[in-house]
């Protein structure tokens, strides 16, 4: 049954008064006393009171001012809500951008310490190490010398690739007795492959070993547009034979070529501009004591370079190499003293092919400029002041009969020897 004072106008509590006035009984009690809340008090026992519900809804609206939009209690609800989420969004944000900054990036650096390959990102962070089997031969990867290798390439072989790799050259200071290899490694750091230069060859007086070192390589497609190889020209720590061999990224010998003396510059380029790179390489033929600049098309390498009949520095087993182009370049005066000229330094643009052939062995600064075209037509034989200065020196000294001339420029031109079989 329900309670009368609920079925009437009449509140006979504070707490019915409180709960109609939306506030705590101690506040209804303040407002009676301080406020003249219309409250009236019965008589027997002690608190019995009686409001009249009219009553108190004409004092509410004469004495109390409704709450502003913004204090209300649902717009503080979703004002918290809100700015809670507004809080957690900076938070993360801010973690983002922290962790943005530790991430590590991919391999695009390196330096040697020692006996570790130490691979670091772009940001300087290491990524991973890798310790070597001998401490390396720093004086091989120095900038400073004719010889130096590039320490490392770092990319991407296919334009699918997910991962940047990492190709090293290994030259270890036991190089005369173990060799080196080239090794490809995985973004962790895993050795992905790695040429060991594991063949022996012949030539018609002594076997080689399998110990080369690399004298150069590069990365680069072998059409444009193409996926990247690896070229890379290996010679003999003693003796004559150089091996080149083109690699896909998955280490597969995709070309093998041999030749009779050291080929320690390499250049990959599209000269005739047909859209497949070239490959140069320079140095010296042994058997024919002179500086070789060889040119093959990187679809069809193979075999070896056939020596004048005869030459003790044939390699055996063979077919003949697939070389399209032969420039062999005179020796100076002073050379023919000595054992053989070389190229020192293979520059290979787009329109030039500039081929510095050093005729003291040893010295940088004596040499002879050869300038070519991009149709490996001589252009323009420039010798050094240095070369100059020593024909001089000899010349008084009685080792040379005769005085350096223009003419002996013009000789050199007229000696080179260009033979050239079409692609």
């Amino acid at each position: 049954m329900p309670d009368e004072n609920q079925n009437n106008n009449n509140l006979t509590s504070w707490k019915q008064i409180a709960d109609f006035l939306g506030v705590s009984e101690r506040t209804a009690q303040t407002w009676e006393e301080e406020r003249g809340l219309p409250v009236k008090r019965l008589a027997g026992s002690r608190g019995r009171v009686s409001a009249n519900r009219a009553d108190l809804e004409r004092w509410m609206k004469a004495n109390i001012k409704p709450a502003p939009w913004y204090a209300s209690l649902i717009f503080l609800r979703y004002y918290a809500t809100i700015m809670t989420g507004l809080f957690l969004l900076a938070v993360g944000a801010l973690i983002g951008i922290r962790l943005a900054e530790n991430r590590l990036g991919a391999p695009a650096d390196c330096r040697l310490d020692y006996q570790t390959l130490i691979v670091t990102d772009s940001g300087g962070r290491e990524l991973w190490r890798w310790p070597a089997e001998a401490p390396f031969n720093m004086e091989s990867y120095s900038p400073n010398t004719s010889a130096g290798l590039r320490k490392a390439w770092f990319g991407k072989f296919n334009q699918g690739d997910r991962e940047t790799f990492t190709v090293f050259p290994y030259y270890p200071i036991t190089v005369d007795k173990t060799g080196g290899s080239l090794i490809c490694f995985s973004q962790r750091g895993d050795v992905k492959w790695r040429y060991n230069f594991d063949k022996s060859v012949s030539d018609l007086e002594q076997t080689y070993p399998p110990t080369y070192v690399v004298g150069d390589y590069h990365v680069a497609p072998v059409k444009a547009g193409g996926s990247n190889v690896v070229f890379v020209t290996s010679h003999h720590t003693y003796g004559d034979p150089n091996r080149f061999v083109i690699f896909d990224g998955d280490g597969k010998v995709l070309g093998d070529y041999w030749h009779s003396g050291h080929l320690i510059n390499l250049e990959v380029e599209d000269v005739d501009r047909d859209g497949v790179n070239e490959i140069f390489l320079g140095g010296v033929n042994n058997g024919l004591h002179r500086a070789i600049l060889l040119v093959l098309d990187p679809r069809n390498v193979h075999g070896a370079f056939i020596q004048p009949a005869g030459d003790k520095f044939q390699l055996q087993g063979f077919d003949a190499g697939t070389q399209i182009a032969t420039i062999l370049f005179p020796r100076t005066c002073i050379n023919k003293r000595l054992q053989s000229n070389t190229v020192f330094k293979l520059s290979v643009l787009p329109d030039w092919i500039k081929v510095d052939v050093m005729e003291v062995g040893g010295d940088a600064s004596s040499v002879v400029l050869y300038m070519f075209d991009r149709n490996l037509t001589p252009k323009q034989v420039i010798i050094s002041d240095r070369l100059k200065n020593l024909h001089g020196e000899m010349r008084s000294r009685r080792e040379l009969d005769h005085d350096f001339s223009e003419a002996e420029v013009d000789e050199l031109a007229r000696n080179i020897v260009i033979r050239k079989i079409g692609k």
